[in-house]
């Protein structure tokens, strides 16, 4: 199931950025804001999963490749716009949370800009 796989190859990636930069910004007063990002992030993961599995009923039609199990599927159309949305909100805040430390370095201006780039990345 490539899907399933893509679940959670992305969750896990959002999860691990969070840790890493809980753990590089070891700041107090921002570090609830991580936990709150791993708890959305694994609460949509879990949520995107249930509507994969459970998108058709019976759910065997939905790896049904002779087209003999009779149901129905969801149009998922919807979900999928909602999705990209959430996931790019969370990408967002996850990428954001870490620029104002990151401006507090003190280096000269075109590294600290290289370096704000740089943690940018992850948004591509």
């Amino acid at each position: 199931m490539t899907a399933i796989s893509y679940l959670i190859a992305i969750s896990a990636i959002q999860v691990s950025f969070c840790l890493l930069y809980k753990r590089l910004f070891a700041v107090t007063h921002v570090g609830w804001a991580y936990w709150l990002l791993i708890t959305i992030v694994v609460l949509q993961f879990i949520e995107e999963l249930l509507v994969f599995v459970f998108q058709c009923s019976p759910v065997r039609k939905l790896v049904d490749a002779t087209g003999l199990v009779q149901g129905r599927c969801l149009d998922l159309y919807v979900f999928y716009i909602i999705h990209f949305t959430t996931r790019l909100v969370t990408n967002i805040a996850i990428f954001t949370l870490p620029i104002p430390k990151l401006l507090k370095l003190q280096m000269k201006r075109g590294a600290k800009v290289g370096v704000v780039l740089f943690f940018g990345l992850g948004l591509l």
